[in-house]
């Protein structure tokens, strides 16, 4: 099995279940659900960053 970015694996999941719902995308469609998943992961970590607290240190569970 091949290593993917958790973005990946979860836009896949996300085009995964619009695709059995029989939702039509183009391929603009799924691009930009890609890059809007891609950015909410990168903000997320940014955020958690600009506490001055490292993620892996303070999980949101705990």
């Amino acid at each position: 099995m091949t290593f993917k970015k958790e973005y990946e694996i979860q836009t896949k999941r996300i085009l995964d279940h619009l695709e059995q719902s029989q939702v039509s995308l183009s391929d603009m469609d799924k691009s930009l659900i890609e890059k809007a998943v891609r950015e909410a992961y990168g903000a997320g970590y940014e955020d958690g960053l600009a506490d001055g607290k490292e993620i892996s240190e303070h999980p949101i569970s705990g």
